[in-house]
């Protein structure tokens, strides 16, 4: 709730002018309610508006003009060949830096097709974005494994882990998570297309995901 607080005080929000009361309150609601809302929803209402989130939660709206399914652990084409490749470099080389990630991108875009998950042509564009996000991501791989005190040899692929959490009133589908539970610790990775931007709602979406990989580590929600 002290991130909520944050947020709150951060964006100076027009109308709220006792912020832990409105924590307070919602934290009532969290509480005391059966319903858990998507890690995206709970992202949109802290990183932009809680009427665009509920819009999101509802109605399946993520962008204006654009309407989406929201089916967890459904994503997009890019999405897929990203996760497929990924597990397929750990089995073959264990994340090795001396690899070609483009051989792993063509060889995931045809797997995936050959299983009937991808049905469309994919355009060369595509296959170019998911090799750079792919390279983007391994070429800080150890910085990463530095910053949280785990080794890369005992990092463990999850692809699209549906996770849920009613100590935290939240559901949702991390992308791709690197997990090394002797050291009770991990990467979150949630793949961003199109735009290098980093906005609000990035940041409180993949730090929503985190939490939940807390809880899945064993973590307790006070920690």
């Amino acid at each position: 709730m002290s991130f909520v607080r944050s947020i709150a005080e951060d964006n100076a929000i027009p109308g709220i002018t006792d912020p832990d009361g409105c924590v307070k309150d919602a934290y009532y609601i969290l509480k005391n309610t059966g319903h858990l809302p998507s890690v995206g929803g709970v992202a949109a209402a802290v990183g932009r508006c809680a009427y665009y989130a509920r819009m999101v939660e509802s109605l399946g709206v993520k962008r204006r003009s654009r309407f989406l399914e929201r089916i967890s652990g459904k994503g997009d084409k890019i999405h897929k060949i990203l996760g497929m490749a990924v597990l397929m470099m750990f089995k073959e080389t264990g994340f090795s830096s001396s690899v070609d990630y483009g051989v792993y991108i063509k060889n995931s875009y045809e797997k995936l097709k050959s299983l009937g998950i991808l049905v469309d042509e994919i355009e060369e564009e595509d296959l170019e974005e998911a090799v750079h996000l792919l390279r983007r991501l391994m070429n800080h791989l150890n910085r990463f494994c530095e910053i949280i005190g785990v080794s890369r040899d005992r990092l463990f692929p999850i692809v699209e882990q549906s996770m849920i959490s009613y100590e935290l009133h939240m559901r949702g589908v991390p992308d791709l998570i690197l997990e090394d539970r002797m050291a009770r610790a991990a990467i979150v990775v949630d793949w961003k297309t199109r735009d290098e931007d980093v906005y609000r709602d990035d940041i409180a979406q993949v730090t929503a995901y985190a939490m939940l990989e807390g809880i899945r580590l064993g973590y307790d929600i006070n920690e």
